[in-house]
């Protein structure tokens, strides 16, 4: 992402603007990261490798746990043949499990925000606690604290955890780059055009995310 919006040299702020109102130029730009970032999912239906769904690239620096629901329904005979597919080294895969397993009932209890306080003391509760136009506006370096009201917990239950968000953020980038539209274009447009340009400036980084991951 540093790359690629360092192509729009001093305008990126407008190209963010365009990414917001312009349907064509948003469309490409997700095209691009659904084929180039995200990891394929696939299985081997009548012949051909079919597309079952694609995960977002949750980035690296720790590990992640992600679920890939299959329709297997349509696959005949009693074995089943998983295909993942990536960009080049974008990926580190530990392990890929099947769960054939019926789901178990599970009791959910969506909590709302008891109260939410930035770095510097303001009360931003009203601000996060609806789908709205209404944000919570942060830079690098602001946060909030958020609290919430536990349900006491039930005998035998066992408890887990998880949060429901919504929002979006422009990618910060201190650094500058020169302008150039035809790289740029090449690199939304043309598959594995971008991934073969910066892999060697990507493994580099890689190998210091992988050396924070030891430190910590």
């Amino acid at each position: 992402f540093k790359r690629i919006f360092q192509l729009k040299g001093d305008n990126k702020l407008m190209w963010y603007e365009q990414l917001d109102t312009d349907p064509a130029e948003k469309a490409k730009f997700l095209t691009w990261m659904m084929r180039d970032g995200m990891l394929h999912v696939k299985t081997w239906q009548n012949g051909i490798w079919k597309e079952q769904t694609a995960l977002p690239d949750v980035g690296p620096l720790i590990a992640r746990n992600q679920v890939a629901l299959l329709d297997v329904a349509n696959i005949p005979g009693d074995t089943l043949k998983v295909r993942l597919e990536c960009t080049t080294d974008l990926w580190r895969i530990d392990e890929a499990s099947l769960d054939y397993s019926p789901d178990q009932a599970v009791n959910v209890t969506e909590l709302t925000a008891d109260s939410a306080v930035t770095e510097q003391a303001q009360d931003v509760t009203s601000l996060i606690s609806a789908s709205d136009d209404k944000y919570y506006v942060t830079v690098p370096g602001q946060y909030a604290d958020i609290a919430f009201k536990d349900m006491p917990r039930k005998p035998r239950d066992a408890r887990s955890y998880i949060l429901k968000a919504r929002g979006f953020y422009y990618q910060w980038f201190d650094t500058h780059g020169t302008e150039n539209d035809i790289m740029l274009e090449r690199v939304l447009t043309e598959p594995g055009f971008g991934a073969k340009e910066y892999l060697p400036e990507w493994k580099k980084a890689k190998l210091g995310y992988e050396q924070i991951q030891k430190v910590n």
